[in-house]
């Protein structure tokens, strides 16, 4: 459990602050900039995790062949967010994103037969409860804007796309050599970024003061990312670590209270009560 709780805390606060950062560069840089010098980053800091390994994975044809359409897939849902992130809302595209769980917990469960107790898919909904009520504001709807469907669209896309890929995805890890896995992974994120800003005729700069959010965001996406794959290869637990991290609104509500000042109101309070007991909860039953 303590593997389980450490997979699913520690993107879920790292990936809710990162949010914050990423809506600030995408508004500035666009997609396909923060795509490039992410995944560059992310590819250069996490040289050093593959000395922690002693299995590194076989580069057959049918291993670059899998990791590259799951890459895909996967540069597609990153993307999807920061498009999100640049023209609509945080607080829309994150609560529908987030809810992949669902998906990743039915397949997970019925489709590769892992055992998980009643208790705890009731503790999963809970969470995914108090994502909804934290985020979504039921009076807002009747006024939705063309860029609050945009958000809409982005998030509903990303969660079937990652609810069907994580599944898919943790078993293809738990084989072995997580962490260079991991590393082959972002370099192709790198080179398609790279491929799309040739292609569209753009140019790489991007200014100091978006490096450095640039650059932050790569850090915590790196430490969340090998922290979330590490439990799913290591934990038969891929539905429970998936609920708990997908959690991340939760963080990027708090942060935005404390940091950005902004308030909160007392649906969002009760949202947070509902996400915490419900973590509490898989950690106790």
């Amino acid at each position: 459990m303590l593997i389980i709780l450490f997979a699913g805390l520690v993107p879920m606060f790292l990936w809710g602050i990162n949010a914050i950062f990423e809506k600030k560069f995408v508004a500035k840089t666009g997609t396909l900039k923060p795509l490039l010098y992410v995944n560059l980053i992310s590819t250069i800091l996490n040289l050093p995790f593959l000395l922690t390994e002693k299995f590194s994975p076989e580069l057959t044809p049918k291993f670059l062949i899998t990791i590259f359409v799951f890459t895909i897939f996967d540069f597609i849902g990153l993307a999807l967010f920061y498009i999100g992130f640049r023209i609509s809302k945080v607080s829309i595209v994150t609560p529908i994103a987030s809810c992949f769980s669902i998906l990743t917990t039915l397949i997970s469960v019925f489709y590769y037969g892992e055992v998980i107790s009643i208790a705890k898919i009731f503790c999963i909904v809970l969470v995914i409860a108090g994502i909804i009520v934290l985020s979504v504001d039921f009076k807002d709807l009747k006024s939705t804007t063309k860029k609050d469907l945009i958000g809409i669209i982005c998030g509903l896309i990303i969660f079937i796309l990652y609810g069907i890929w994580v599944p898919l995805w943790s078993k293809f890890i738990a084989t072995g050599g997580v962490f260079h896995i991991m590393t082959y992974s972002r370099m192709i994120c790198f080179a398609l970024a790279a491929i799309f800003l040739i292609f569209t005729k753009s140019n790489f700069k991007v200014d100091c003061k978006n490096m450095i959010l640039i650059f932050i965001s790569a850090f915590l996406l790196l430490i969340a990312n090998n922290v979330y794959n590490w439990g799913l290869a290591t934990a038969n637990a891929t539905s429970l670590i998936t609920a708990i991290s997908s959690a991340y609104p939760l963080i990027a509500a708090l942060t935005a209270y404390f940091v950005l000042k902004e308030k909160l109101v007392r649906r969002q309070y009760v949202g947070i009560g509902i996400i915490i007991t419900g973590i509490v909860l898989i950690a106790l039953v």
